[in-house]
């Protein structure tokens, strides 16, 4: 018999290294099929097989990759309860956050979101760019996290941000 574990300080380790990766969005009208089974006992989940959205309607760069701290009185609020704060010193938890500009995206319905690691970006791109054009993706890289949520349409010059957290 044996046992293994993954101490804090290797899950911090592991953190460091992805909070350093190249990250990109695909933001994505998904399918609409999926909007009727929002209302089921079992409501629709992204395949595990996945490698790419349907239907993307842009690329954006993070606004965000930083280290969290869970934090029953944080200010950043998970779509499932949970709360975190910000923290200065790397953490087993790494927030990349998407945030659309406003008006990005008006007249389109967003239900997917994908998020590549190790993307290459045109480096002619300005650096403050959220929006990225196809052509200026040189390489997605791989799907690290796929998010399927209920239909979102985007409206008026509306603004969306979402926060994705990885626990190593």
């Amino acid at each position: 018999m044996s046992a293994e574990t993954l101490p804090t300080a290797g899950r911090i380790a592991e953190a460091v290294k992805i909070q350093a990766s190249r990250f990109l969005f695909a933001v994505s009208a998904g399918n609409p099929a999926w909007d009727s089974m929002w209302t089921g006992p079992n409501p629709p989940s992204p395949p595990i097989i996945a490698t790419d959205v349907l239907n993307r309607l842009c690329y954006a760069r993070p606004t965000i990759v930083d280290f969290l701290t869970p934090d029953d009185a944080g200010e950043i609020r998970l779509d499932g309860g949970a709360r975190f704060s910000d923290s200065e010193d790397p953490t087993e938890y790494v927030r990349i956050k998407l945030a659309l500009p406003e008006g990005s995206l008006d007249g389109q319905t967003i239900r997917e979101i994908g998020l590549f690691i190790d993307s290459v970006l045109d480096p002619a791109l300005p650096p403050g760019q959220i929006i990225i054009p196809p052509a200026g993706v040189l390489a997605r890289g791989s799907l690290y996290a796929l998010y399927w949520r209920e239909a979102y349409p985007v409206e008026g010059g509306d603004f969306f941000a979402r926060n994705f957290v990885v626990r190593i």
